[in-house]
């Protein structure tokens, strides 16, 4: 039997409808390149007769975990059970678009990257599996060239475009401490401490959903002071594992703490947040990183970021 030269994990919970869409645009990825797919269901309800139907088609296995433990965890469960060259991922409320599998290991058929991050739109209604998304569905993107100052600043990478190459000493497990942010964290690592060479491939190949009324797996709701705390919280956590002492990065780092703070503040005042707020304030320190705007600048502009005009 030929190995998998990919492993696709996919993170599920309490949505099979939409888990058949994701299901159904991996399978439709084709057969240029061999890869398996494993679901982890994090203890929601049952989601075999899904993985069936999809099992007859490509290579699916599945495991349900106890009890929710979170996407770290249910992520780490499937890459504990990968047999592929190559981990990718994504979540059951997201897409791959045509050729995504095929354009993240034909970069790393070359053996100098060892992980490679595409384009991603960002949706505020669902893109039906094998459908490109329409102009007026894309209201962000995350589209920025692989800096080091970037990733240190904030989580530039969503985690469906990403591909990593597994090395026998590097092991690729997320942090199952940390409630949120835990891909940022594992980027970093890869990175910083365990020297993995980072690529964008300047495409379009997923597509993450962040649709009114629906809750993502990876957002979750920052509609909350509370949460928007919590994620501040949490970036001051992994930014103190990973100082820097570059001057951008740490102008960048106390603009993304003083976001949470005014995204909070319009939280708890009641008013109405920008629904891409995040992927605004990600736009912007990509423009801080290429010397286009300043950091003072960007901190008189905070509040246009978050408040929905």
């Amino acid at each position: 039997m030929r190995l998998p030269k990919l492993s696709v994990i996919v993170a599920t919970w309490n949505r099979p409808e939409r888990l058949h869409e994701a299901l159904r645009s991996i399978a439709l990825q084709g057969e240029a390149v061999p890869f398996e797919v494993i679901v982890v269901n994090d203890g929601g309800v049952d989601v075999s007769p899904v993985v069936a139907r999809w099992a007859r088609v490509m290579t699916v296995q599945s495991v349900t975990l106890d009890a929710n433990r979170g996407l770290a965890r249910a992520r780490n469960e499937g890459i504990r059970r990968a047999q592929g060259a190559i981990l990718c991922f994504l979540d059951d409320d997201d897409l791959m678009l045509a050729g995504h599998l095929s354009a993240g290991a034909a970069r790393l058929d070359d053996e100098d990257v060892d992980a490679v991050c595409t384009h991603v739109a960002v949706c505020d209604e669902f893109v039906p599996a094998g459908s490109a998304p329409r102009a007026q569905q894309a209201k962000a993107h995350y589209r920025a060239t692989f800096d080091d100052r970037l990733l240190m600043i904030c989580n530039v990478i969503p985690v469906n475009a990403m591909f990593i190459r597994r090395r026998p000493e590097a092991p690729l497990l997320f942090d199952e401490t940390l409630s949120e942010l835990e891909d940022w964290e594992l980027w970093l690592r890869l990175r910083q401490r365990l020297g993995y060479r980072f690529e964008t491939v300047p495409v379009t190949t997923a597509v993450y959903h962040r649709v009114p009324g629906f809750g993502s797996m990876t957002s979750r709701s920052r509609e909350s002071a509370d949460t928007a705390l919590r994620f501040r919280d949490t970036f001051r956590e992994i930014t103190s594992r990973y100082p820097s002492s570059d001057e951008t990065v740490t102008e960048g780092r106390a603009l993304h703490d003083h976001f949470y703070a005014a995204l909070s503040n319009a939280c708890r005042s009641g008013e109405p947040v920008h629904p891409f707020a995040y992927e605004r304030f990600v736009e912007c320190m990509e423009m801080l990183t290429r010397g286009a705007v300043t950091a003072a600048e960007l901190r008189a502009r905070i509040a246009s970021f978050v408040i929905a005009t």
